[in-house]
This record gives C-alpha cells, structure tokens and sequence, in this order.
C-alpha cells in the first residue's frame, strides 16, 4: 500500500519540475579563411647558402583579338546577411497529468492496480475479522 501511494505523489508532482529546456538550434554563418605562407615559418640552417634575388620571369604579350560583337555586361546581385538569432533555448512545457502517467492507457491501468489493491486490502481485513 505504500508503494501505490508514493507512486500516487510522484504522478502528481507539480508540473514545473519535469519541465525541460531544450536548445533550438538556429544556423548561424560562418566564415573561414586559410591561413597564407608566412616568412616567420621560414628558417635558415648555416649550411645552406641564402638567396639573396630571385630568377627574373619573362612575360610575352598575346595580341588581343577583337570579338565581333562585345558582351553585355553581367548583373551580379548583392548578398546582404541579415543578423540571425543566437541560439537561445526555447522551453518545453510541462508534460499534463495523463502523459505524466503513460497516456490514457497507463491512467487506466493505474487506477486499476489501485482498485485491485483497494479491494485486495479490504477483503484480507474482512477475512481476519470473521476468523
């Protein structure tokens, strides 16, 4: 009989204690960049020599050849980022007495075990009466 009471109470604790809070997840952008060679990276051991100018590269002009007609000009949009919300979290509400208790399958059941036992007790209190 204790054990249908306590589990009595614990069915009807208030509703804020079940109560969770589940973050909403919300995408943010994001920006990464590579990082580029350094001439910290770059060290020298004593046994090589250092290079102090570089090989000079030759540069050939193509003749530019005339289209027939030129392009159009091409649009491109702009994209503006519009600030998103941080992800805050969004609080779930409280589960009700029945989902509490199973649904309304479970609310049946317990309310059975509690009328079986009901009735278990009195009659085991009747039958020590009449002996």
């Amino acid at each position: 009989m204790f054990l249908s009471l306590v589990l009595f109470f614990v069915l009807l604790l208030p509703a804020g204690v079940n109560a969770q809070e589940t973050p909403s997840s919300t995408p943010e952008p994001t920006v990464t960049a590579t990082p580029t060679g350094s001439s910290a990276t770059a060290t020298n051991s004593p046994s090589e020599p250092t290079a102090t100018s570089r090989p000079q590269a030759t540069v050939t002009r193509t003749p530019v050849r005339s289209t027939a007609t030129p392009l159009p000009p091409t649009v491109t949009p702009t994209i503006t980022l519009s600030p998103t919300p941080s992800q805050t979290p969004t609080p779930t509400p409280a589960p009700s007495f029945l989902a509490r208790s199973g649904g309304g399958a479970g609310f049946i059941l317990i309310l059975a075990g509690l009328a079986l036992l009901g009735g278990s007790v009195y009659y085991l209190r009747k039958q020590k009466r009449s002996v």
